[in-house]
């Protein structure tokens, strides 16, 4: 099954929505265990969560530098057939052989950790699983988990063991110091920047939104079957994506001149099994400065420098899209953003740590595409979450600011407009579809303020996803019955 570029934008789209933030998530347990066939209980679980006991490889890392390639090859296969159970040591070997060994110890390791995706994708649902339960059967296992190396498992066992005890289940994220890193990173020519670090509320799955899209019961059954499969196969292939926040640049240019746009992911996932993945989607790629730069078309490339943060460029045709700036910024760990005047001087009065902002200069490029707020010299958006029982309550505020106290209240009186045309739609759309009543909610709550130059909006949306394409409540996901 091929998995296309919008499909990959999509899953993107779930994670950023701020109900979940790794692709496991997305994906409910009753759906995965029955694409599995595997009738769930405790025991069942608990079995596959027992630990891989380490395979004595020593004699044939001793192989891996012999003289006769042949031989070095059959140690290797010998090797990568014993999947995880030999991967304490490879790694062992990686760090405290000769050179040569080392670096053959390495890629094995890459080899194994590549080729036993579904395994590790079946104990994290396991674990969910467990948790979802909330069978006290399960704490010692899952508490045998809690100092794992493997990526996830802790995590996913820490929130398990919390379900289980009735207790707050820990949050994951991109440290302030991350977030602020990921900003520095950007060019300095730029116009808007933004980032978005948002936290959801419950659980929701890609089964839940197609339950809640108007569709004859027949074809949502399909959906739901399409989507679990292709979930399944990129989780399967690259293994889970968590993405932690989200970090954007925008350059708009003066008229005339291409724009281009910078996204910064900031997360974790297996970037030798993304980039392998992405060798066998995207034919085009080459190498800069030791990083693999994937052309997803002629303006678009993609790169994954780390296994916690990946880098997409986009841009108009002809635009000067900084590719190697970037690379080069991930490398030194900061970029020239820190010289942008401008947006600096912004930024002085914008909560950078709040789950979403954004802060534009108006600049003539960006006033051709800025509809009414083009009016203004500046604009920043910033939105507050707060938990209300079960649901997130996400607050925005959108301030602007000018010189033109006419310009402004026309821009207001435009804005006002169009969002009353906006909630005459919603209550069209809600009609067939009750899910987006949220939506509809959140456009109703809008407020405008002017003051002179000034203009400002503020609106709350509760429980569902800042992308109201989510359209769902924020529930918990029942646990699947024990057999």
């Amino acid at each position: 099954m091929a998995m296309g570029f919008s499909s990959v934008l999509g899953l993107l789209l779930v994670l950023l929505g701020g109900s979940v933030n790794d692709l496991a998530g997305v994906l409910s347990t009753d759906a995965y265990w029955k694409a599995k066939g595997v009738t769930v209980s405790v025991d069942q679980l608990i079995h596959e969560l027992d630990p891989v006991k380490p395979a004595d490889v020593s004699k044939l890392i001793d192989g891996l530098d012999a003289d006769d390639p042949k031989v070095r090859d059959a140690a290797a296969a010998q090797i990568a057939a014993l999947g995880p159970a030999a991967l304490p040591a490879l790694e062992e070997a990686a760090k405290n052989s000769a050179p040569e060994v080392a670096a053959r110890a390495k890629a094995l390791a890459v080899q194994v950790r590549s080729s036993s995706k579904a395994g590790s994708v079946r104990r994290l649902m396991a674990i969910r699983t467990l948790g979802g339960m909330k069978k006290k059967e399960g704490l010692p296992a899952l508490q045998g988990l809690l100092d794992s190396k493997e990526m996830f498992v802790a995590d996913y066992a820490k929130a398990a063991i919390a379900k289980i005890e009735g207790k707050e289940i820990p949050s994951v994220g991109a440290t302030d110091a991350e977030r602020a890193t990921d900003l520095g990173l950007l060019p300095a020519k730029l116009d808007l920047v933004a980032q978005s670090a948002l936290q959801g509320g419950g659980e929701f799955s890609i089964e839940k939104i197609i339950d809640n899209t108007p569709m004859p019961d027949a074809e949502k059954a399909k959906a739901k079957a399409q989507s679990t499969a292709v979930i399944l196969q990129v989780l399967e292939t690259v293994g889970n994506v968590r993405v932690d926040s989200v970090t954007f640049g925008f350059y708009a240019g003066p008229p005339g001149v291409p724009a281009y746009a910078v996204f910064v992911v900031h997360g974790t996932f297996d970037a030798h099994a993304a980039a392998a993945a992405l060798h066998k989607q995207f034919a085009d790629a080459k190498v800069v400065d030791g990083v693999e730069v994937f052309k997803m078309d002629n303006e678009t490339s993609l790169m994954v420098p780390s296994d916690h943060r990946a880098m997409l460029l986009t841009g108009e045709m002809n635009a000067d899209i900084p590719v190697e700036a970037m690379i080069a910024s991930s490398k030194k760990n900061a970029g020239e953003f820190s010289t942008n005047a401008e947006l600096q001087k912004i930024l002085k009065g914008v909560d950078t740590k709040a789950p979403l902002w954004a802060a534009a200069n108006m600049t003539e490029g960006l006033k051709q595409i800025a509809g009414p707020l083009a009016e203004f010299d500046t604009a920043t958006l910033v939105a507050t979450q707060k938990q209300d029982g079960k649901e997130i309550v996400t607050d925005l505020r959108l301030d602007a600011t000018g010189t033109d106290a006419a310009k402004a209240r026309s821009a207001v009186a435009e804005m006002q407009n169009t969002l009353q045309q906006g909630i005459q739609a919603g209550q069209q759309v809600v009609q067939g579809q009750p899910a987006m009543k949220p939506v509809l909610e959140f456009l109703q709550s809008i407020k405008f303020q002017s003051d002179g130059g000034k203009a400002s909006a503020t609106g709350s949306l509760r429980g569902m996803p800042l992308l109201p394409f989510a359209g769902m409540h924020s529930i918990e996901e029942p646990a699947p019955p024990e057999q």
